[in-house]
C-alpha cells in the first residue's frame, strides 16, 4: 500500500506533533507500507516557515501531490485535518486513479478558537483582527472542509470527536480515537527507579509545554508562591518552554523571593526526558486546551503523579481520577496547591498511583499506534 502523509508542522525528529506524524510514519514503513512524507521544508527549505506563507501549504502540498500521483499513483492520503481540500477539489477533474482519504487532527481548531477567545475575553483582551479571520474562520472553513470530505478522520481524544459529530454533523461511523504512542526508551527505564518513593522527589514539581496562556502557565506563579511558602523543600522546573518569551521574563512572573527555586529548560534533549523526568514528583498540567499531551503519557511512563487542571488531551483517555492521576475540576492555583499538600503525606497512596500510572501506558507502544492505522486503512479501502 502506497500512503501520501502530508503534515503542516514542522519536521523535528521525537517533538511535538511532526515528530509524532515522522514516528508513525516509520512504523507504518516496518509493517510493509510505502509512506512519502510531505512537511512544509519538503516544498520549500525554510526552518521555521514564517508564518505568512503557513496558509499556502494545502496549495503548494496539492501541487507536489498530484505531480507525484500523476507519475506513480498512491492508494491512500493520511493527511493533517484542513491542508488536503485543495488537492480533493483537484482531484473531481483527475481522470487517472482516485484515492481514500484519511485526515488526523492534531488539535482541531475549533476548539482551541473557542478557547483561545474565551480565555483572552478573562484576561480582558480580544484576539487581533488577523487572527479573527485566519484562524477564526478561514482556517475553520478549511478544517470543515476536509472533515466532510475524508473517509476517515482520526483524532487522539474523544472530546474532539464528540465536538464534529455535535457541532459540525460529522458522521460518527468515520471517525476514530487513536492515541500517541510512546517512545520505546521510556520503556527501558529500569522499573525499581521509575518506581522509587523517595519521598524528596514529590516535593519536586514540573511542567513541560510552550509559555503560553493556553498552557494554564499563569496558574503556575500564585501555585509556587503558595507552596513554596509553607515548604522549603519545594522545586519548580518548567521545560520545553521554547525561546519564544525571555527567560528573565517569564522569571518576572513569580515573586522575587520565589525565582532561586525555579528551574527554566527552554530546550532539551528528549534523550534526557526519561532521567529529569525521575527526578520529579509531580507533574503540573493546567493546559485548557490540548489535542493530546504527550507529556503527560511520558510522566506516567517515568512514576511521575500527574495532576491534570481541566479534562484535555491524554487525561481524557487515560486518567482515572484517583487512581492514576488527578483530575482537578476546578481551573484554579488553590485547588493544585491543596491537593499536592495532601498528596506528599499520603505514602502509600503515593506508590499506588505512581504503580497505576506506570502500568497504565505500558502497552501504549508506536508499533500498536501504526497496527490500529493499518486496520483503518484496510477497512475503508474495502469500502465501494
Amino acid at each position: 500500500m502506497r500512503i501520501f502523509m502530508p503534515s503542516h508542522y514542522h519536521r523535528v525528529v521525537d517533538s511535538g506533533a511532526g515528530g509524532a506524524d515522522m514516528r508513525l510514519a516509520k512504523e507504518l514503513r516496518a509493517l510493509g507500507l510505502e509512506v512519502t512524507l510531505c512537511f512544509p521544508q519538503d516544498i520549500l527549505d525554510l526552518l521555521p516557515w514564517p508564518k505568512f506563507l503557513v496558509p499556502i501549504f494545502p496549495w503548494s502540498m496539492a501541487r507536489r501531490f498530484l505531480k507525484e500521483h500523476s507519475k506513480r499513483p498512491f492508494d491512500l492520503v493520511d493527511s493533517t485535518v484542513g491542508d488536503f481540500w485543495v488537492a480533493s477539489r483537484w482531484m473531481r477533474f483527475y481522470r487517472g486513479r482516485k484515492v481514500k482519504r484519511v485526515v488526523r487532527s492534531h488539535g482541531l481548531e475549533h476548539i482551541h478558537s473557542r478557547v483561545w477567545k474565551r480565555l483572552l475575553n478573562s484576561f480582558g483582551e480580544s484576539p487581533s483582527w488577523k487572527y479573527q479571520f485566519y484562524h477564526g474562520w478561514y482556517r475553520l472553513w478549511e478544517v470543515e472542509q476536509d472533515l466532510k470530505e475524508a473517509d476517515a478522520v482520526v483524532f487522539h481524544n474523544s472530546l474532539e470527536r464528540k465536538f464534529v459529530e455535535r457541532y459540525l454533523g460529522i458522521d460518527r461511523a468515520k471517525t476514530k480515537v487513536i492515541c500517541h504512542g510512546v517512545n520505546e526508551r521510556f520503556f527501558e527505564c529500569d522499573r525499581e527507579q521509575v518506581l522509587n518513593d523517595d519521598n524528596q522527589r514529590m516535593f519536586h514539581l514540573i511542567f513541560i509545554g510552550r509559555w503560553t496562556k493556553l498552557k494554564g502557565v499563569h496558574l503556575l506563579p500564585p501555585l509556587v508562591n503558595r507552596l513554596f511558602r509553607k515548604n522549603s523543600r519545594y522545586r519548580l522546573t518548567c521545560a520545553g518552554i521554547g525561546g519564544e518569551v525571555k527567560d528573565k521574563e517569564i522569571l518576572a512572573e513569580f515573586s522575587e523571593e520565589d525565582r532561586n527555586r525555579i528551574t527554566l529548560i527552554p530546550y532539551f534533549d528528549n534523550n534526557e526526558l526519561p532521567k529529569l523526568l525521575m527526578r520529579c514528583g509531580i507533574m503540573v498540567f493546567p493546559s485548557v486546551v490540548d489535542s493530546f499531551g504527550l507529556a503527560v503519557v511520558e510522566a506516567m511512563a517515568c512514576g511521575v503523579i500527574v495532576l491534570s487542571g481541566t479534562r484535555v488531551g491524554a487525561a481524557i483517555e487515560l486518567i482515572e481520577n484517583g487512581k492514576n492521576g488527578f483530575i482537578l475540576h476546578r481551573h484554579e492555583a488553590s485547588v493544585y496547591a491543596d491537593l499536592i499538600e495532601s498528596l506528599v503525606n499520603q505514602r502509600e497512596l503515593i506508590r499506588q498511583v505512581r504503580r497505576n500510572a506506570y502500568d497504565t501506558v505500558q502497552r501504549m507502544t508506536w508499533r500498536k499506534v501504526a497496527v490500529e492505522r493499518l486496520e483503518l486503512y484496510h477497512k475503508i479501502m474495502n469500502l465501494n
